[in-house]
């Protein structure tokens, strides 16, 4: 059920629960305002007469005196006046004033009720003319009442139906807002960020419009984020996979070639029982064996850093270093730290950080120094990584995202981040702070120095 439907007929419950209430008060009023008239009128009529016919010694013929007292009562509104003998008979009865307006019978039934009776007392000497009978006579004071009552229930109509449509009318504009709303939640729903809630008429709606425009330019600031963050980690899959083949074209197929060249020669000098010759290019062939395998090891450490980690930190960083001084042997990259586990998780962030942050120095910084350093002070981790180069991380644009990645993994464990220039001389240094967890468990070692 709909909240509109379900608050009209809240309201159309309310509204009948009032009017039968109403009718209700309405009835019992006019019973007693009904009974409590006839029974003053009955009073009244006792009255009138015995004071027509106080005067019992002028009295010369007592039947003809009580007709001209029930001739009396010809117009009363509320008493019909009868003259009867001792067996009921009615000699005379008087005739009562008609409403203008009668009521219908079944509201003269309910509300009039059953006719009141009485007999007065009449002097001596009266009686042998016979009795008198006054009876209430309900007609015109129900007829009132009825008008009463139908002026009530036309007041009553028209104010529930006034009511119930200005309810109807308040409703659907206060609901209306809740339509935009919907609307608006099904098109950022579907990918639409640029919905907007424009001024929503009840003001109480007012928190609601700025949270979701706030929700919504949120959104669609990290749906922008995440389109560039992915073209990036496009462009760096793509560098990535050109980075190895040229690392795979250059250091793989001169030695693929050269271990065929050798194994050729040999094939040739134990023919012609060249066996020194033979011996020399089998040891050409596993030298060059072992370097293909040690350049392997170092791609297979930059596409699964996991695989390193598992041997430690320490042997993973090292494996790192020595990937860059094959390569950068210009380059003096030195480290040191404590031989501690820090767990799983903070182990993978260091590294992370650290390929990260020698990527960008290798390759935009041009520096002649690079240092790594690892330590830990009362459950935190210090990283810090620093080159005498020109500063990759603060005037090459082509780290943001590197930075941004390192910066996340290093916010997600509650740390902090910091890259800035050196003060001595020049260069950058990345500072990172990691808190441990309290699983981490410490294993006691040296500080250790890579030179």
């Amino acid at each position: 059920m709909s909240i509109r439907r379900y608050l009209i007929l809240a309201v159309i419950g309310v509204l009948c629960i009032t009017v039968v209430f109403g009718g209700l008060l309405t009835y019992f009023h006019a019973v007693r305002k009904v009974r409590t008239e006839m029974q003053a009128a009955l009073s009244v009529g006792t009255h009138i007469v015995q004071n027509a016919l106080d005067d019992n010694d002028e009295i010369t013929n007592p039947r003809r005196r009580l007709r001209l007292v029930v001739a009396d009562f010809d117009g009363d509104r509320h008493l019909v006046a009868s003259l009867v003998t001792d067996n009921n008979v009615i000699l005379a009865i008087s005739t009562p004033l008609a409403p203008d307006e009668p009521a219908p019978d079944w509201f003269v039934r309910l509300v009039g009720g059953q006719p009141i009776r009485a007999y007065p007392e009449l002097p001596a000497g009266v009686e042998d003319g016979g009795r008198l009978l006054l009876q209430s006579n309900a007609a015109n004071e129900v007829a009132e009442a009825w008008s009463d009552v139908r002026l009530t229930a036309a007041t009553l109509i028209v104010f529930c139906t006034l009511l119930l449509l200005l309810s109807v009318a308040t409703l659907s504009r206060a609901l209306r807002p809740i339509g935009d709303v919907c609307s608006a939640l099904s098109r950022v729903g579907e990918g639409d960020y640029s919905a907007r809630l424009r001024d929503l008429v009840p003001s109480e709606l007012e928190p609601l419009k700025t949270g979701f425009n706030t929700m919504a330019e949120r959104l669609a600031e990290v749906e922008t984020v995440n389109r560039s963050l992915t073209k990036q980690i496009v462009n760096l899959q793509e560098e990535e996979r050109a980075q190895i083949a040229r690392d795979l074209h250059d250091e793989i197929g001169p030695f693929l070639f050269a271990t065929g060249a050798d194994a050729t020669m040999i094939r040739q000098f134990i023919t012609t029982s060249a066996l020194p010759e033979a011996q020399a290019r089998s040891e050409a062939i596993i030298e060059s064996v072992r370097h293909m395998q040690r350049h392997l090891r170092s791609i297979l450490g930059r596409l699964r850093p996991g695989m390193l980690i598992d041997l430690g930190l320490e042997q993973a960083i090292r494996g790192l270093l020595d990937f860059w001084r094959i390569r950068r042997s210009d380059i003096n990259i030195t480290m040191e730290g404590p031989a501690l586990s820090f767990g799983r998780r903070v182990e993978d962030i260091i590294f992370r950080v650290v390929q990260e942050s020698l990527n960008n120095a290798v390759r935009h910084a041009k520096p002649s120094n690079i240092h790594v350093s690892i330590s830990e002070t009362q459950q935190i981790v210090y990283v810090e990584i620093k080159d005498d180069g020109i500063g990759f991380g603060l005037t090459a644009g082509h780290a943001g995202f590197g930075l941004g990645g390192m910066r996340e993994r290093v916010v997600s464990v509650g740390g902090t981040l910091v890259v800035a220039r050196r003060s001595d001389p020049r260069g950058t240094v990345v500072s990172v702070r990691l808190p441990l967890a309290e699983e981490a468990t410490e294993q006691p070692g040296d500080l250790i120095a890579s030179g």
